[in-house]
C-alpha cells in the first residue's frame, strides 16, 4: 500500500500548481493495491507508462492516465516527491517545457558530476 499524502497531489492547469483536491478513484485504487510493482499497479488501473527520465537521483516518470490526462511522478533520491496530474493535452506539453526540462537538465547535470567524482576515485 503506497503512502499518497496529500501535500505531495498536486494539480498543473493553465501554468500553475496547486494542491490537489482528490486525487482520482484509479490512483487511489492503485495506492491501495497489494501489488508490489507500482508501475503494475498502475497498469492494473488503466494508467500506462510512457517515459522516464533521470537515473541515479532524481526521477521523474511519466504515465497516461485512464481518463486521457497525465500523471508525472517526481522522486529523489530516497523518497516520492510529488505527483503531479494534468488532465489537459495543451497543458502537459506546457509543462514538459516549462518545468519538466529545467528539472531533468539539472538532474542529468547532477547525475553527471556524480559519475565523474566515482570516476576520479577509481583512479586513485
Amino acid at each position: 500500500m503506497l503512502d499518497t499524502e496529500a501535500k505531495k497531489n498536486l494539480a498543473y492547469r493553465a501554468g500553475e500548481l496547486s494542491r490537489l483536491g482528490t486525487v482520482p478513484e484509479w490512483f487511489q485504487k492503485a495506492a491501495a493495491s497489494e501489488e508490489i510493482d507500482w508501475t503494475e499497479a498502475l497498469a492494473n488501473e488503466g494508467a500506462e507508462r510512457v517515459e522516464q527520465f533521470g537515473e541515479a537521483g532524481d526521477t521523474y516518470t511519466i504515465y497516461r492516465t485512464p481518463d486521457g490526462g497525465y500523471l508525472v511522478e517526481i522522486h529523489d533520491v530516497h523518497y516520492d516527491v510529488a505527483w503531479v496530474f494534468i488532465d489537459e493535452v495543451f497543458d502537459y506539453l506546457r509543462f514538459r517545457i516549462e518545468w519538466l526540462k529545467p528539472l531533468v537538465e539539472l538532474s542529468d547535470r547532477a547525475d553527471k558530476q556524480v559519475r565523474e567524482e566515482i570516476e576520479r576515485r577509481r583512479q586513485f
